[in-house]
């Protein structure tokens, strides 16, 4: 099985999502752990949203400990 681990992305998100479409479309997930946003606020997961609607593959996400647990949930409900 092939996965992607992606953890404090939130700088370079846009470009990796990129890298993974263009060369790693054969993994069946990518596990995102953490720190998705540098501050936590809504905006700032609004662009993560929809940054990772462009993955071309599935993935699940697991806040980190700067991750703002509401805003979280809210941007990415279960």
């Amino acid at each position: 099985m092939k996965f992607i681990h992606l953890s404090d992305a939130a700088a370079t998100l846009r470009k990796v999502i990129g890298e993974i479409n263009a060369q790693h479309r054969d993994a069946e997930i990518c596990v995102i752990t953490g720190d998705i946003t540098h501050r936590g606020t809504p905006e700032q997961y609004e662009q993560a949203v929809d940054i990772l609607s462009d993955l071309a593959i599935p993935y699940i996400i697991i806040p980190g400990n700067h991750d703002i647990r509401e805003a979280f949930k809210d941007a990415f409900p279960t």
